[in-house]
């Protein structure tokens, strides 16, 4: 006599919350991030990278944005973790997502310096003056990148 047992496998509450914070992310970046991009004045999506965005008034909503949206980014990355099976876990995929939202939200920690005529009253072209929140800005943001 043989019996059907099922067999559910069940992802923990903890992990399911961490997945989708990892999901929420990105579209929250972009979302935000394009929102932030249309109504900021003297603010062009074809000339301005996002980090600028970062500096004038309002400036504190995209630094916000990118200390969230990394914060969220390792916490999906732990949240993979959890539900990878022992044995067969991307170790180097877990690394490179936390490595790119610790990245992105310590760049959302540090101001990029205006540039290109952003905010308005910035001289064209590329920074006046560089510093080392900006240098620490464009380092943090490469190593997020990179992972």
């Amino acid at each position: 006599m043989s019996q059907n047992l099922e067999v559910q496998v069940t992802t923990p509450r903890r992990v399911r919350q961490a997945l989708l914070a990892g999901a929420i992310a990105g579209p929250l970046y972009v979302i935000v991030g394009t929102l932030e991009a249309l109504v900021r004045d003297g603010f062009d999506i074809r000339v301005h990278s996002l980090s600028l965005l970062a500096n004038g008034t309002g400036g504190w909503i995209h630094s916000t944005l990118m200390v969230a949206s990394g914060l969220l980014s390792v916490l999906g990355a732990l949240g993979l973790s959890g539900v990878q099976r022992t044995g067969r876990r991307s170790y180097a995929m877990i690394i490179g997502l936390v490595v790119y939202g610790i990245g992105i939200a310590t760049a959302g920690l540090l101001r990029a310096d205006p540039a290109e005529g952003f905010p308005i009253g910035t001289p064209a072209g590329p920074p006046l003056v560089v510093t080392g929140s900006g240098i620490g800005h464009l380092v943090a943001g490469g190593i997020g990148f990179l992972g």
